[in-house]
């Protein structure tokens, strides 16, 4: 096999191309083909002897399709084996979320078998599509009128908690992507204290990123109002980052796991 080096998570691997992807994609069109060969010659059978002419309907017609199932497979399959044949690959494991070189075949981390994927396919695992937006929970019963936007501009994907001070419950935790922002309406006035998590790989029965994970809260709690004037409202609209920026005021500090409220 051709060698080539990719890089991934810092790290040169050795890739190579899986030729059983190729003829993987190739055999399908030539099986269902020789399966309608071989139906076509029973018909020849039945027919040559003047017997069972139901089995002699049966498979002529299970020849027919099977005939036009592997013609109109082939030229996808083809499409296929020559983009398998220009897609390297390297051995990965999805429990640990760690890439290896193409001969290794077991974790060395936690022993279990891995499996050989492309970096685009990597990333796609790594980056799992959960929609932006999606709400794990949503406690507390929300008439007000303030408006929290969070922008994730980091490379890593985010849950934000959001939780009302003094009874702590949890007003909304939501799944946000990377480079990618989430406004949470209607929030009643009062003040909350924002968590948020980023990593990679989010395992929905753990409730936690399996990858680069990191805990974070903002230190000082963020203050909704509004009051009516006449026939106006107005209320607050407040915007935050996860990412540093140049003018940024609000400070965060790093928690532990244990420290990260769950639902």
């Amino acid at each position: 096999m051709k060698l080539k080096y990719v890089h991934i998570d810092l790290k040169e691997l050795e890739a190579k191309r899986n030729y059983r992807s190729v003829l993987f994609s190739v055999s399908i069109p030539i099986i269902i083909c020789l399966l309608a060969y071989l139906c076509f010659i029973a018909c020849f059978f039945f027919d040559m002897f003047e017997i069972f002419s139901m089995f002699l309907k049966l498979f002529s017609s299970i020849g027919l399709i099977l005939f036009s199932i592997s013609v109109l497979s082939f030229f996808p399959a083809i499409f296929f084996a020559i983009l398998a044949f220009f897609t390297h690959e390297i051995s990965y494991c999805k429990s640990c979320d760690e890439a290896f070189d193409f001969d290794v075949t077991v974790c060395p981390l936690c022993g279990n078998e891995l499996e050989h994927e492309s970096e685009a396919g990597i990333k796609r695992i790594r980056n799992k599509i959960i929609s932006n937006g999606n709400t794990f929970i949503s406690h507390i019963t929300r008439d007000g009128h303030g408006e929290l936007t969070i922008e994730n501009g980091t490379d890593l994907n985010a849950i934000a908690i959001l939780i009302a001070c003094g009874t702590n419950e949890i007003l909304q935790a939501v799944y946000i992507q990377y480079h990618s922002s989430y406004t949470i309406r209607r929030i009643n006035d009062g003040e909350y204290m924002l968590y948020f998590a980023l990593g990679r790989n989010w395992d929905e029965d753990l409730k936690k990123f399996l990858k680069n994970r990191t805990y974070q809260c903002f230190e000082d709690p963020i203050k909704f109002y509004s009051s009516r004037h006449e026939e106006s409202i107005q209320y607050s609209i407040i915007s935050v980052s996860l990412h540093g920026v140049a003018e940024g005021r609000a400070r965060t500090e790093f928690l532990s796991e244990d420290e990260f409220p769950t639902w």
